[in-house]
């Protein structure tokens, strides 16, 4: 196409005018209006334009912000199911250790023990009214103040409730198997109360503490030489301790050692060693 065509020329009047040419329309001038029209409305679209900027950036933020907002919601149903089961292990931990099968103490429980008992004797009679601690050869009044000889065996036997595992209150009574030959008694007969006081409470191995007091009652005998002499009841003071071990939540050995002390007759007391098995009920 020649230029010539596209090229303003100039018409009647001066004016330019476009040439025409096949399939193209005839292009005008923009009026005033139009100008006055572009001239305001550019301002505007610039002010818009600036506006809008900030407007955009925060709604590109709100939607970032809200990713990590839903990772948020998201995360404690995820914490949730793996802390379940650390929760469910410290309650399997809080909960208390199941009993063992062997409680080793003695609260609340009714016991019954059984000893064999012997020991070395020691006399020291207080006047010519005391019975004889030995059989004098010649004449009675060369008779001894101060005897020692060996005790007679005998059985000890003991009904008690402990009322803590520390304290165990009792009564008891010891039994001779035979009398005494050197001061013409009977096979002793004694009857009391006591209580054993224990350490170590809850462990197979005990070391305990026994005061207790007694009234013996078992009167002369038949030697008569003897018949002179009266045998009134004697209070007998008892202090000893020992070890008990236990075999069983029931069941446990004892040894102990002490002493017996009579005061009225003459004051006697008896070195004494104890064996012997104790029984148990459960707790009540």
């Amino acid at each position: 196409m020649a230029l010539s065509k596209l090229l303003p020329v100039r018409g009647p009047a001066g004016r330019a005018r476009f040439p025409k040419h096949e399939g193209a329309a005839r292009l005008r001038p923009m009026s005033t209006w139009a100008r006055s029209l572009v001239r305001s409305i550019l301002p505007l679209a610039a002010f818009l334009n600036v506006q809008a900027l900030p407007l955009c950036g925060a709604a590109a933020e709100s939607e970032v912000a809200r990713e990590p907002v839903a990772t948020a919601e998201a995360t404690p149903a995820a914490s949730t199911e793996v802390t379940t089961p650390t929760v469910a292990a410290q309650k399997d931990e809080a909960k208390p250790a199941k009993k063992d099968a062997d409680d080793f103490t003695h609260g609340f429980r009714f016991g019954l023990r059984m000893g064999v008992i012997g020991g070395l004797r020691m006399v020291f009679r207080y006047s010519g009214d005391s019975a004889f601690c030995k059989q004098p050869e010649k004449d009675p009044g060369e008779a001894q103040k101060f005897c020692g000889h060996q005790a007679p065996y005998g059985l000890e036997s003991a009904l008690s409730f402990a009322v803590t595992d520390s304290l165990e209150p009792f009564v008891w009574g010891r039994f001779g198997l035979s009398g005494e030959l050197e001061t013409n008694t009977k096979p002793i007969r004694m009857f009391g109360i006591g209580t054993r006081i224990y350490s170590m409470q809850d462990s197979r191995l005990k070391i305990f503490f026994e005061p207790a007091v007694a009234w013996e009652t078992e009167g002369g005998g038949n030697q008569p030489r003897y018949e002179k002499f009266d045998y009134p009841k004697e209070l007998a003071l008892h202090l000893g301790g020992g070890l008990q071990v236990e075999l069983h939540e029931y069941v446990g050995v004892f040894l102990d050692a002490g002493m017996t002390t009579g005061v009225i007759r003459s004051l006697n007391s008896n070195l004494e060693v104890q064996v012997g098995l104790q029984g148990r009920t459960p707790a009540l």
